[in-house]
């Protein structure tokens, strides 16, 4: 957990869709009015000045709002430039950081809002099919990162087979508590937390500031 300084404001406004301009009914606008990619360009000198060793989060960021950018304009105006552009741009955004694999899910969600590429009314399966279909390649690069990032991170994780499943749920909920608590209130926080293997009950009933 950080404080309201360490967050980099390109990852604080990469998950807004009005940060490029979107606005319902104005798809048609996205490409000539060009104001994503003003407020792209000055999010990311924003981000990067004085940002030191965190480069990896704002370039990850950085092609994660170039990504929206580069669908917004394929979503005005097809084509297989502008296609080729998108998925190279979310490449490099999972090669700086694999937390972007989720933007393939988020790009269906623009489809539906705002860029409306899903109707309300008139809704047609093959309408889904095509958008999905055009989804695949993102979402082959998204398991291809999981897969790299498990196996590069095989030695740092550690199997919970040998745990009985009701203690697998008291440390959710605990952990629950933990961060729901942590958001307003930082305290009892580090850079590593050990396994604990018994937690105090009171933990599931009492806010966790008031407990080690």
């Amino acid at each position: 957990m950080g404080t309201s300084s360490d967050q980099c404001p390109v990852a604080r406004c990469h998950h807004d869709p009005f940060v490029f301009g979107f606005e319902p009914d104005d798809q048609r606008n996205l490409a000539k009015r060009g104001r994503g990619s003003a407020v792209c360009v000055a999010s990311a000198a924003r981000g990067i000045r004085g940002l030191g060793g965190r480069t990896k989060d704002v370039l990850c960021a950085f092609f994660w709002m170039l990504t929206l950018w580069f669908y917004a304009q394929y979503a005005a105006k097809p084509c297989t430039t502008r296609y080729l552009a998108t998925l190279g741009s979310f490449a490099l955004c999972l090669m700086a950081k694999p937390m972007g694999v989720t933007l393939p899910f988020v790009l269906l969600l623009l489809d539906y809002w705002p860029l409306k590429r899903i109707s309300d009314f008139g809704f047609r399966i093959s309408d889904l099919k095509k958008l999905l279909l055009e989804k695949v390649p993102f979402l082959v690069l998204s398991a291809i990162a999981c897969l790299l990032t498990v196996s590069a991170q095989e030695l740092a994780i550690v199997s919970t087979a040998g745990l009985p499943v009701s203690q697998r749920l008291f440390h959710v909920l605990a952990a629950y508590d933990h961060y729901l608590v942590a958001m307003f209130v930082p305290l009892n926080l580090a850079v590593y937390y050990p396994y604990q293997i018994h937690i105090p009950t009171l933990t599931l009933f009492a806010p966790s500031c008031c407990w080690d």
